[in-house]
């Protein structure tokens, strides 16, 4: 191989190598929609918010659709599981957030009353999750049930619910997350 032919050969590698560095260069310097945990991992949103799609909280990373993705019945009927969650319920509210997710189940098209909430973006900014919700009524008390279908590790989606008592100051619907995260990526 002659020396002309080895430089080319060694700039075409240089290129191959460095050209992702600084892509991920540039979009650190650019990025407008991210949120920096502090920890080395940061969530990039700035493709999904530039497509038109949707609007990113820099906050909280969640990502939100401009317009309601329905609820993918399809889907969760061909997986045929749901898990129940009480995630932040202890003692007796867990017992009972248990008790509204098997009751909610139980009727025919459940699923019907789910409304879009947002979306959620993993460590690599990819698209992992949508999450549904609804207020519903349960012994007396008004509850927040939400299903969360995020991507499992056979390729397909798995589905989780979960019921926590409602207070409409801390609830987060379609609008709200929507209002939120267009005015927190400001400065």
């Amino acid at each position: 191989m002659t020396s002309s032919r080895k430089i080319k050969v060694l700039a075409a590698l240089a290129v191959l190598i460095l050209a992702p560095i600084a892509y991920f260069g540039y979009q650190k310097m650019t990025s407008i929609y991210k949120t920096d945990f502090g920890n080395g991992a940061v969530i990039y949103a700035d493709k999904y918010v530039q497509s038109g799609q949707c609007a990113y909280d820099c906050k909280t990373t969640r990502l939100v659709s401009r317009e309601p993705i329905p609820f993918p019945v399809v889907v969760l009927e061909a997986k045929g599981k749901l898990d129940i969650s009480t995630s932040g319920l202890f003692g007796a509210d867990a017992d009972v957030g248990k008790a509204v997710s098997r009751a909610i189940t139980e009727k025919d098209n459940w699923y019907g009353a789910l409304a879009y909430l947002y979306s959620s973006l993993n460590e690599y900014s990819d698209l992992n999750g949508h999450y549904f919700g609804m207020v519903t009524e349960y012994a007396g008390a008004t509850w927040a049930v939400t299903v969360r279908q995020n991507d499992d590790f056979e390729g397909g989606s798995k589905f989780t619910i979960s019921a926590k008592p409602y207070n409409p100051a801390d609830y987060i619907d379609h609008r709200k997350a929507l209002t939120l995260a267009e005015a927190s990526c400001q400065g």
